[in-house]
């Protein structure tokens, strides 16, 4: 199955203490893993990476209401491997509300700001490769 593109708004973000919305955005690897990215709001004066800026009508959910309601960016820092398996699981018990798939224009820049971005953790540039 591939969920590369498909937007959640997930429970469980690890380094956060609160929910974020995050993107898959690679198909899975050979051992079916993929790689997501959360999804933070720009804070007035407060650093951003600006590798991919979101604004409040590039995520349009499935019933046609903006995902973002203020200018965002891809956190990458925050990006994390997940197992296929584990996407359904959590999807299945409550902890990933599924909102969309992205559009490939949002995807693309997504994952362009993925191999822009200094605060990506070298090891996930092996997901480049399922782009």
């Amino acid at each position: 199955m591939d969920f590369s593109g498909s937007c959640f708004f997930a429970e469980d973000v690890p380094n956060s203490n609160f929910p974020h919305f995050i993107v898959i955005i690679s198909k899975a690897s050979p051992d079916n893993q993929a790689l997501l990215v959360p999804i933070s709001s720009i804070k007035p004066n407060k650093y951003y990476d600006n590798a991919c800026v979101l604004n409040e009508k590039d995520i349009v959910a499935d019933n046609e209401k903006n995902v973002l309601h203020k200018p965002s960016f891809i956190r990458y820092q925050w990006a994390q491997e997940i197992d296929i398996k584990s996407i359904i699981d959590k999807k299945f018990n409550g902890i990933y509300h599924y909102q969309c798939k992205v559009s490939k224009d949002v995807l693309l820049r997504i994952q362009k700001g993925a191999k822009k971005s200094k605060e990506l953790v070298p090891y996930f540039k092996k997901y480049f490769d399922f782009f």
